[in-house]
């Protein structure tokens, strides 16, 4: 993100997107949704993804945390 453009703002609009699972296609529909007013977002892309169950003995109620790694080429970080 680069500190010259607008700061993120709230629009109401739905997108959706496919992509090579879940996640992927999460990530591209969020950038599909941002992209028009934040066009640094076009070279973000997802690096890889781990899902942790919180809780086990929940079956299928369990929590999860899911930890996305995104690189714009450059630099890598993590969302939780």
């Amino acid at each position: 993100y680069d500190s010259s453009e607008s700061p993120l703002l709230y629009k109401d609009r739905l997108e959706v997107s496919d992509g090579s699972g879940p996640v992927d296609a999460l990530a591209n529909a969020l950038k599909r949704a941002l992209e028009p007013d934040h066009p640094s977002i076009r070279d973000i892309n997802l690096v890889d993804y781990k899902v942790r169950i919180l809780d086990p003995n929940s079956a299928t109620k369990a929590s999860t945390r899911v930890m996305i790694d995104f690189s714009d080429g450059e630099d890598t970080w993590t969302t939780v």
